[in-house]
């Protein structure tokens, strides 16, 4: 089914951009109503609007941080800048080079190989600019993820990247947004990823006894967070949908205050989905609170600081009741040995040799973090290691709680420095992502 694009058409009618009579279409159709995008563009606050629905569809279908938005000149100049700006994106434009009639970009523009690019115009009728813009994208090297106007006058048949019905045909109206490569108009609006006006981005903080899962990050046949989540989320969207998470965490840690945002059509408010999400969730996940944000947010490359905790039992009996959210350790310490240690992690600093293996690694990515504080209170029996950073690396807090450990039994001796190797990795089960800022 496709939603209503009624607020849409409404912002045409307001602005004096829906227009009726007979007018004949470039394409050579028909038709007794029209829509003249330059005219509604002509009012910020309208244009500004239209950017803000494609930035949502756009970034719910990139599935990624976008780098740049792009568009032909002059149609796509304005609703490309309001979409680039509600994505936090740099926008460029192409112009048609006189001489060999191809797009190319304006002088002084810049496009670096692998950046993530979406292509925006405000009428497709054949999709011939948006598809010059597409492969002077990829001349360039960047990825071009996907393609979004206000009009699609082609209903769908362009061949600009997947088909999605925009309105060229008023009564239809709405946004529209595709993939790329192309995929031919078969595919049902929604599973084209039509970008409708009740496109919402979600954020949602999120507790889990992680016990249970393999893990934050889906994987094939193995329950995870995420696939916990999409599988609830998708059945109330009635259609596929990607959920992002603030990092990845490991398999048996658990959180307090995850954050994960997606992006849906459903009008629903945001505390019935709350509701309608908890009661489909196993138990061991559950969702604290839920809330609508900007089209660009994004948890994971919005956030700005991160905390964690290690939890270490000292006592010779650890109870079954905490047993599966501590690490049982009720061998001799020298406990003030590993509290000096602790501080010695503060600041920003290459942590490489407190990171596991990790698939990203062949992309020689820095592992250079910053850590703001790091603390390690003892009371009761029991040994808190608390670490708050812009960032951690695969198995980085487990790593320096083991090496805390190394220390505590006299393995380490300088006490002022970061030490050059890691202790071994602490069992996942007493950490606990803490909390997410923004």
């Amino acid at each position: 089914m496709t939603p209503p694009a009624e607020p849409v058409l409404e912002l045409f009618r307001s602005t004096g951009a829906y227009l009726k009579g007979h007018f004949r279409l470039t394409s050579g159709l028909h038709s007794p109503e029209y829509l003249q995008c330059a005219l509604v563009l002509q009012h910020p606050a309208a244009a500004g609007d239209l950017g803000s629905r494609l930035a949502a569809a756009l970034g719910a279908l990139a599935g990624r941080k976008i780098d740049l938005v792009a568009a032909p000149a002059l149609g796509g100049l304005i609703v490309g800048h309001e979409t680039a700006r509600a994505l936090g994106a740099r926008f460029l434009f192409a112009e048609r080079d006189a001489a060999t009639g191809k797009m190319t970009f304006r002088r002084g523009f810049t496009v670096s190989p692998g950046e993530v690019a979406v292509v925006v115009e405000d009428v497709v009728t054949t999709g011939g600019s948006v598809r010059d813009v597409i492969e002077a994208l990829r001349a360039a090297g960047a990825d071009v993820a996907a393609v979004g106007s206000i009009i699609d006058r082609g209903g769908g048949a362009s061949d600009a990247g997947r088909s999605a019905r925009g309105a060229g045909d008023p009564p239809g109206g709405g946004l529209s947004s595709r993939r790329v490569p192309s995929v031919r108009a078969r595919h049902s609006a929604r599973q084209t990823g039509f970008a409708p006006n009740l496109m919402r981005r979600i954020r949602v903080q999120l507790a889990y006894d992680g016990g249970g899962f393999h893990g934050w990050q889906i994987q094939p046949g193995l329950p995870t967070i995420q696939g916990a989540l999409e599988e609830v989320v998708s059945a109330i969207e009635d259609a596929p949908v990607h959920v992002e998470g603030s990092g990845r965490t490991d398999a048996g840690v658990h959180a307090l205050a995850q954050v994960a945002a997606f992006t849906i059509t459903n009008p629903i408010p945001v505390a019935n989905l709350r509701r309608a999400v908890n009661r489909q969730l196993p138990p061991a996940i559950r969702l604290l609170s839920v809330e609508e944000v900007h089209p660009g947010f994004h948890p994971r490359f919005d956030a700005k600081a991160k905390t964690y905790e290690y939890r270490i039992v000292r006592t010779e009996v650890c109870s079954p009741f905490e047993w599966p959210y501590a690490h049982h350790y009720p061998y001799p310490l020298d406990e003030a040995r590993m509290v000096q240690l602790a501080r010695a992690f503060e600041g920003e600093r290459d942590f490489t040799a407190f990171a596991a293996s990790d698939p990203s690694d062949a992309e020689e990515r820095s592992k250079v973090r910053a850590v703001f504080s790091s603390t390690l209170e003892s009371a009761s029996g029991r040994m808190i290691y608390r670490v708050r950073g812009s960032g951690f690396l695969k198995h980085m807090v487990r790593n320096i709680a083991g090496t805390l450990i190394e220390a505590g039994r006299g393995n380490i001796e300088d006490l002022q420095t970061l030490p050059t190797r890691s202790g071994p990795t602490a069992p996942a089960k007493g950490l606990f992502l803490v909390s997410v800022e923004y």
